[in-house]
């Protein structure tokens, strides 16, 4: 009797995970704080959230404050193994609501389970987590998961990245969360949480009707504005999101989880590790400054360790150009010229020393090659590195060479075709201003995308 007791839940239990199938409509508002506790950025989305049998995809629309749509985006896992996402310029739709009909899309695919961001401004992680990690929570054996909203745990950075946590789940078997809380790496103070301000039904699941996720921090920052009817936080937030539902539908009315996008599209494939390094992974260049106001505004307040030595190695007439910088929509030369400043350093000794670095979690890429003591282009590469962890919100990766550009939409290769596109590594060219790299790398996508086209019509089986 008890065994049959046994399979019957077994059973039942099976079913209703296949049975999960839902769409989540809402809004998320997230609040980046500066060290004074003032308000750094702040980014607005109104979402959809489409889920069955643990297959899901998240549409995204960014609004400006006055509501008018900025960007979209689609983010999809139908295999638990890789993450397909896709986007572009709001006004890039067609008559027929079909995305990506005009300019550019831009498209990414990683080894993943789950959807971890590479900016600090992403937002589809906690979307993911609150509203379709069900299945995720269900093969989990471990209290140490992934901080989904830690861009250090990203498959450009460290997809094996794990904290300790400890959770409640909506249902006490299965379900999506209620409240999860992520602890630091080193003192286990809390680093982050996630809260459901509530729960709905829709159908036979239960899902949050909002949640809050606030990401912690330690020395150096003040605490940020409180949530309306709490008291004063005694921790300091770097990081707020509050999203809210607006409406729930028992039924997926998605049949394809791919994401999709008509129109020309650069997409970025992670699935294999780069057979070389890029020509230009040692420099930076303007277009990857992501807040290059406020990397000015810690080097000139000396805020860390970091920022006081890079002030300290810049030249007499560098720090004027510092200074002097005003900032502007469109990229100038002084830009350019603040950016040069950032690269002269880059090319100089090693930046690295264990005091100046204390408290900075360096990525497993980075601590690897400072191992090797590297000398030339691998110790400006490094350098970089070491920029990049030291800044990880202003200054973005180092590129990789993994483009493609499709022209009749969003293509997902296999993996075989990825595989082919890493074997032959780029052309290795001088070093160039950034107007004419971009030209170079644009000529030479842009005769990529003729030779899949030319390649398509001698063989129109699709991969």
């Amino acid at each position: 009797m008890a065994l049959r007791l046994l399979l019957l839940m077994l059973v039942s239990t099976f079913f209703r995970t296949l049975a999960a199938d839902y769409e989540v409509d809402g809004e998320i508002v997230q609040t980046i704080f500066k060290r004074d506790g003032g308000v750094d950025s702040v980014k607005r989305s109104t979402f959809t959230v489409f889920f069955k049998d643990c297959a899901w995809l998240i549409e995204t629309t960014d609004h400006n404050e006055a509501g008018k749509a900025l960007a979209w985006s689609e983010t999809a896992c139908t295999n638990t193994t890789e993450i397909y996402s896709v986007g572009g310029q709001a006004n890039d739709v067609g008559s027929a609501g079909q995305r990506g009909t005009k300019g550019f899309n831009f498209a990414s695919i990683v080894s993943n389970n789950m959807p971890v961001g590479q900016t600090d401004n992403y937002l589809v992680c906690h979307l993911w987590f609150m509203f379709a990690s069900e299945c995720y929570f269900q093969n989990v054996t471990t209290n140490w998961i992934t901080p989904v909203y830690d861009m250090n745990a990203s498959a450009s950075v460290n997809v094996n990245l794990k904290r300790k946590a400890k959770w409640e789940l909506i249902n006490a078997q299965d379900g999506l969360p209620s409240n999860v809380v992520f602890y630091g790496t080193i003192d286990l103070s809390i680093d982050a949480t996630y809260h459901a301000t509530g729960v709905m039904n829709t159908g036979t699941v239960q899902l949050p009707s909002g949640f809050v996720f606030e990401q912690r921090v330690g020395y150096g920052f003040e605490p940020g504005p409180i949530l309306e009817g709490t008291s004063n936080a005694s921790y300091h937030i770097r990081k707020r999101a509050i999203a809210t539902v607006t409406g729930v539908r028992p039924v997926c009315s998605r049949g394809d989880f791919t994401p999709t996008a008509t129109g020309t599209t650069v997409v970025v494939d992670q699935r294999v590790p780069p057979m070389v390094t890029p020509p230009d992974s040692t420099t930076f260049s303007v277009f990857q400054i992501q807040n290059l106001t406020r990397f000015l505004s810690e080097l000139k307040s000396h805020s860390d360790k970091v920022s006081a030595f890079l002030w300290q190695e810049s030249s007499r007439a560098d720090k004027m150009l510092l200074t002097n910088y005003q900032p502007s929509p469109q990229i100038s030369r002084q830009s350019e010229d603040v950016v040069q400043v950032l690269n002269k350093i880059i090319d100089g000794p090693c930046i690295y020393e264990n005091v100046r670095f204390q408290g900075i979690l360096l990525r497993p890429e980075t601590s690897s090659l400072l191992k090797e003591q590297p000398k030339g282009a691998k110790l400006a590469h490094l350098n970089r590195l070491l920029l990049e962890d030291a800044f990880p919100a202003e200054l973005m990766p180092a590129p990789r060479p993994s483009a493609y550009v499709v022209q009749n939409g969003v293509e997902w290769l296999s993996m075989e075709k990825a595989r082919e596109a890493y074997m032959k590594p780029p052309p290795v060219v001088p070093k160039r201003s950034s107007k004419v790299t971009i030209v170079f790398y644009a000529s030479v996508l842009s005769l990529s995308a003729v030779f899949l086209f030319l390649l398509n019509r001698r063989n129109p089986r699709r991969v």
